[in-house]
């Protein structure tokens, strides 16, 4: 179950505009895609940027990529 930080992080990265957020990072949409559904890991400044657009910290980030990844790997 997820618990209530995590909830509100998913509630952001769900609706972030991918391509917006691609155009602002200087970035592929494709890159921006598959780092927020696992597929990918970001560099660190990146992630940073990313987590800063989206107004959540650089630690909910990193938990929200690790639990998508995860799920990748289960599935």
């Amino acid at each position: 179950m997820l618990g209530m930080d995590a909830v509100l992080v998913e509630r952001k990265v769900g609706k972030v505009n991918r391509t917006v957020l691609a155009r602002e990072l200087g970035v592929t949409r494709t890159h921006v895609s598959l780092v927020l559904s696992g597929g990918k890991m970001p560099s660190l400044p990146v992630a940073a940027r990313m987590a800063e657009k989206m107004g959540i910290t650089l630690d909910q980030f990193w938990e929200h990529l690790l639990s998508r990844q995860q799920l990748q790997s289960v599935n």
